[in-house]
């Protein structure tokens, strides 16, 4: 039907919702692939007022979801902290390309 090349990460926001979903889907397909929190894939800042509270990977891998613990993230929390309630969608979009570079490089 659909060919994919072969892929060992998958990298995901740090929304609970993202990581849900794309656990799901990898359980789904019985894909053995890690997934990578990468807060700079978060939402656009501007919606919020304040920052919302992340799970941490290590608890997150706890809890049974395929974190991959050793992942550095291009962006962290304090980034986005900076960002909250003031982020131009040019800028949001500037940080995710940012991001996808980082993460396909």
């Amino acid at each position: 039907m659909f060919r994919v090349s072969p892929f060992d990460k998958v990298f995901v926001s740090p929304a609970l919702r993202c990581i849900q979903t794309a656990s799901a889907i990898l359980r789904r397909f019985k894909c053995a692939v890690s997934l990578c929190v990468e807060p700079g894939l978060f939402d656009w800042m501007r919606w919020y007022d304040i920052l919302p509270k992340f799970l941490s990977p290590a608890y997150l891998k706890d809890a049974g979801y395929p974190i991959e613990i050793s992942y550095i993230p291009h962006a962290d929390e304090g980034t986005l902290h900076r960002l909250v309630g003031r982020e131009s969608i040019r800028s949001f979009y500037h940080r995710v390309q940012k991001t996808v570079e980082f993460i396909t490089k």
